[in-house]
């Protein structure tokens, strides 16, 4: 077959099939061209894609004053109509306004206990940051979506890493309007 020139170096032959082929150019470093403006992305260490669906579970704020929930029941109603399942622990929204029978017109499920709610959760979203009993309970491997102010999260995030838990703070997420 024809040899082919890197079309970034103009130098070396390319390995056919042409199009995916390697630079073998003296100045190629792993078969990757320096002069090549877009390398081969890297491959990612997810084993295996993020489910489609997920279980998604609602908890009661515990935190004295906190009178915020996680999701309205119109975030609920638009989470279910995607195909994910909400569970929701039973008075998460009354200080909030948004009553137990609103989640499950929304199409959430109600458990009356925090173990029960938390049970099979892919995702645990709340406001404040887990306290030691809500920890205790999540299942290993799940994720915990909630401001932690993490000046003063030391203890909790060592409490979620033992117990192989994910957690996103959203004090952290940029809130800017292109990302809103």
């Amino acid at each position: 077959s024809p040899v082919r020139l890197c079309g970034a170096c103009r130098s070396g032959a390319l390995d056919p099939p042409f199009g995916q082929g390697r630079c073998r150019s003296a100045r190629a470093v792993d078969n990757f061209c320096p002069s090549d403006p877009w390398p081969d992305p890297v491959p990612s260490p997810v084993a295996s894609p993020p489910p489609k669906h997920m279980q998604i579970a609602v908890l009661r704020e515990r935190a004295a004053g906190e009178t915020r929930v996680a999701l309205v029941p119109e975030s609920v109603a638009k989470l279910v109509k995607a195909g994910h399942t909400i569970v929701v622990e039973r008075g998460a929204g009354a200080a909030s306004a948004a009553l137990d029978d609103q989640y499950e017109r929304a199409g959430a499920t109600l458990a009356d206990a925090l173990p029960s709610t938390v049970a099979n959760a892919a995702l645990v979203v709340k406001v404040q940051r887990p306290d030691a009993d809500e920890i205790a309970a999540l299942p290993e491997g799940c994720a915990v979506l909630s401001f932690f102010n993490m000046a003063s999260a030391g203890p909790t995030i060592d409490a979620l890493t033992a117990r192989r838990v994910t957690g996103f703070a959203l004090e952290k997420v940029p809130r800017i309007t292109r990302t809103q």
